[in-house]
């Protein structure tokens, strides 16, 4: 995409150098405006399947620089060294900062049908370019600066019903037309796409005269500035396009069958806030989809059957809702509906009805969870549990006992356990680790459960704390919308967790050539920046819909960072609460504030014990003495320890300031002196989340804090070995 924007701007550009545009530059005033994407809209062909707007400047993009790893933050900016490398290989003369962002205004693309010819079975669509020129007098000065064409390109104006338009060709053969039509560049690949934007300036109909367009292209994402959009603005007829378009489209006979697809059109957008990368989309639905009628909101009690474990969760309500929509959608379609009918007389024969037994019951809400405990082998530690209410828990009880006969006919082993207050019937095969279990939590909850026979029962565990108390979540999911139909979940924290255990990197190592390991240092080092995601989806009104996504970001560190603070935090809570963007870690929202250990550390040549606060001008407790022994030190009658290393919340709180100064030292460190305070810095902040107990509120959250630590320690080891004295 970078290599062929970059071909339409420079070829845009020679067209301004030949001198074909002057009368353009001094009509309608030098100063231009920018432009809405409904405005460029107006020179598209009225038969676009898709299209978006993306935002070329740099600062708009730059807000994630004050998120993430520097493994993601490298990765941003080598895409923005891309775009610039492409830039320059097109044409040495452009500087972007120079020459293009000032003039560069909206930019809007958008794919066209392209019809399959014997040399292309399987055609690319063809896409038009329509970018607003925002400041005709910077395009001027670019004008004097352009003195020599490409010499590997070769020019060719052909006039169209008034207009110039400018065929480029490379060496290659590479062809491109570009022409100005009032104050927007049009391009393409393909001659007839231009010359129909300069039929649609003189009268013909374009995308924008679409009312649907119309409203696809004004809709409210509920984002502040997005970087990106996207619109599909017929899906049925995209789908259609692309079948028709497909060498397999003769095995695919049901793609194109309009039952399926509820949306009509839909638009979207990328933005970028203070929580990270915001995706919105509204869907527009088909006048007779059934989820107009069929939206149900959903509590968020079925969280609370889920502990902080769950790596990853889908809840929502009613899947004997779901079930019957689907039924009847496709009931006028033969390859499905002889699917399910078949289905239903196999099930009959066991003595279950489909609708019944098996859909009929599940009316409340529903709960799909990854669990993965800590501190467990892997092979035993991951497990998937079920939860679903309903208001009919007899019929529900009458499908289990049906099961259970059906299962203990195969051969299944069938086994009645007692955890905790409630009863779990479990099916093992022979031979077999892992258990299936179900039970009930409640009068109307029933749970089923899939995990390692050792592990299950902490798997179908309720206890607290539970899910919707993990400040993770509330993090994550507190500015989604409410009501809403539910949530996807994922805690990406606990999910890297998992796949930087060593079980998993010796998976890697026995199954990848050596030369190809540090291909997954990168990627894994980037999604080290993601705290979690989580989505879910709201009713604007009876035909419309939103869909709501939050990809959450650490705040930039010099490696992983910890959860950002919850939107509850006190308004008058010190500066030590909410701590700059570069901190690697933030205090959980309900320690008390401590202002005390958040004063500025003055660089040393050495680091004071861990033990000691941050400011020696701050007052000790009474019961402490005027000097304390270092932490390898023998306690002696004459000297009494303080009292903050016995406590698991001081010893959580000092260790979470030693890491927020590591990284706001790494942030100026450049010199092996100023890494060495940074080491010692996640040295002492290791060390303090390493004396937090099991029994402590906060063991949970240190395990994986001292994992996070560590990781940051090495890179300033690595750091230390390439810095100058």
């Amino acid at each position: 995409m970078a290599g062929k924007f970059a071909k339409t701007i420079v070829a845009i550009f020679s067209l301004i150098a030949i001198g074909s545009v002057g009368t353009y530059l001094y009509s309608d005033g030098y100063l231009g405006v920018d432009s809405k994407p409904l405005d460029n809209a107006k020179l598209i062909p009225s038969d676009a399947l898709v299209g978006g707007t993306i935002d070329l400047n740099p600062e708009s993009w730059s807000k994630l620089q004050k998120f993430g790893t520097p493994e993601a933050r490298q990765l941003f900016e080598q895409a923005w060294k891309e775009l610039e490398k492409e830039f320059a290989k097109e044409s040495p003369q452009i500087n972007y900062d120079r020459d293009i962002k000032p003039w560069l205004g909206t930019v809007v693309w958008a794919a066209l049908p392209s019809a399959k010819t014997q040399e292309q079975q399987s055609p690319t669509p063809e896409v038009i370019w329509v970018i607003t020129i925002k400041n005709k007098l910077s395009m001027w000065q670019l004008n004097q600066k352009l003195s020599k064409i490409n010499p590997d390109e070769k020019f060719k104006e052909i006039d169209y019903k008034g207009f110039k338009i400018l065929e480029s060709t490379t060496n290659k053969g590479d062809q491109s037309y570009c022409a100005i039509v009032k104050r927007y560049l049009v391009c393409s690949d393909k001659e007839q796409n231009v010359q129909k934007s300069i039929e649609i300036y003189k009268g013909q109909p374009s995308l924008a005269s679409k009312p649907e367009v119309a409203k696809v292209l004004s809709s409210d994402l509920k984002i502040d500035k997005p970087v990106a959009q996207f619109y599909i603005f017929d899906s049925l007829a995209l789908i259609k396009e692309s079948v028709a378009n497909a060498p397999q489209a003769q095995n695919a006979p049901l793609l194109d069958r309009a039952e399926l697809y509820p949306i009509k059109s839909l638009s979207g957008g990328i933005g970028i806030d203070d929580a990270g990368i915001r995706i919105n989309t509204v869907a527009n639905l088909q006048p007779n989809a059934t989820t107009q009628t069929n939206f149900q909101p959903a509590t968020e009690k079925i969280i609370n059957y889920f502990t902080q474990q769950t790596v990853a969760l889908f809840t929502g309500k009613g899947i004997n809702n779901n079930w019957s929509n689907f039924v009847s959608q496709t009931q006028n379609i033969p390859e499905i509906s002889q699917g399910i009918n078949q289905f239903r007389g196999n099930l009959a024969t066991l003595n279950l009805d489909l609708d019944k037994d098996i859909f009929g019951w599940m009316d409340g809400e529903y709960g799909f969870g990854v669990i993965s405990l800590q501190d467990v082998p892997l092979e035993s530690a991951i497990g998937v549990k079920i939860v679903i209410q309903t208001s009919n828990p007899e019929a529900a009880k009458s499908t289990f006992a049906k099961l259970n006969v059906l299962a203990k006919g195969n051969g299944i082993s069938i086994s009645e356990k007692q955890i905790a207050d409630r009863a779990i019937t479990e099916w093992q095969a022979p031979s077999q680790d892992f258990v299936l279990g179900h039970g009930w939590l409640d009068a109307n909850s029933v749970f089923v459960t899939l995990a390692n026979a050792k592990t299950l029962p902490a798997i179908a565990a309720t206890s607290n704390p539970t899910l919707a108390q993990s400040e993770n979540f509330q993090t994550i999911t507190s500015s989604l919308p409410k009501p809403n139909s539910g949530y996807g979940y994922f805690n990406f924290e606990q999910i890297l967790t998992l796949v930087n255990s060593a079980a998993s990197k010796n998976f890697i190592e026995s199954s990848v050539p050596k030369e190809n390991i540090a291909e997954f240092d990168r990627p894994i080092g980037a999604l080290n920046s993601v705290l979690g995601i989580a989505m879910t989806t709201v009713e604007v009104d009876k035909s419309t819909q939103r869909y709501e996504m939050l990809i959450a970001l650490k705040p930039a560190t010099a490696g992983a960072s910890p959860q950002t603070p919850s939107a509850n935090l006190p308004a008058t809570s010190p500066p030590a609460v909410s701590p700059p963007a570069v901190s690697p870690t933030t205090p959980p929202t309900n320690l008390p504030a401590n202002p005390t250990v958040t004063a500025r550390p003055i660089p040393k040549k050495t680091n004071p014990p861990t033990n000691l606060p941050a400011n020696p001008t701050v007052k000790v407790p009474p019961t402490t003495s005027k000097t304390t022994p270092p932490k390898n030190s023998p306690a002696t009658p004459t000297v009494t320890p303080p009292a903050t290393p016995t406590n698991p919340d001081n010893d959580f709180r000092q260790a979470v300031n030693q890491a927020t100064r590591a990284a706001s030292l790494t942030q100026t460190a450049t010199t092996k002196q100023q890494w060495q305070q940074v080491i010692v810095a996640w040295e002492q902040a290791i060390t303090g989340m390493k004396k937090i107990p099991a029994n402590s509120p906060k063991y949970k959250i240190s395990q994986p804090k001292i994992v996070e630590y560590q990781n940051n320690l090495k890179y300033a080891k690595i750091a230390v070995d390439r810095s100058q004295e």
